[in-house]
């Protein structure tokens, strides 16, 4: 399939957070880290196994009682960069977050000066303030 068909999957039934993560026990840092999540929630699983066939990541399939079942396509931190670089000329909805995401995700690394801790706080409230939905302290009226 297309980078064009999935971008355009992910703009309606896709997300992109920026996860809180807690730092590793017995280290000497205490702070807490984020971590890059893409996925797309869908009834039909044959799709969500495209994207994991194409992508990588990780397909789980819900069940529901009295409900059709649905499945998350799910792929963290590096695997993010490949869908979200092919899929960005094409995203319309979720073009501000995909920009949000990759400027996150380029520069990871696993000890973190305060100024790029602050710089990886800051992307994850924006991605927050992104994803507002009504009755959240992001949400802002138009």
């Amino acid at each position: 399939m297309e980078d064009a068909y999935f971008a355009g999957l992910f703009d309606g039934e896709g997300c992109i957070s920026i996860n809180k993560t807690s730092g590793p026990k017995n280290k000497p840092y205490k702070r807490y880290g984020f971590q890059l999540r893409v996925s797309v929630t869908n009834t039909n699983i044959d799709i969500l196994n495209a994207l994991q066939e194409k992508y990588g990541g990780k397909v789980y399939i819900r069940k529901k009682k009295n409900a059709r079942d649905y499945g998350n396509w799910i792929t963290v931190s590096n695997q993010c960069l490949e869908p979200l670089k092919s899929w960005l000329p094409y995203l319309i909805i979720k073009k501000n977050q995909a920009l949000v995401a990759l400027d996150f995700q380029s520069d990871r690394k696993n000890y973190k000066t305060d100024e790029e801790w602050e710089k990886d706080f800051l992307a994850y409230e924006n991605i927050r303030k992104l994803n507002a939905r009504y009755g959240s302290e992001y949400y802002k009226s138009s």
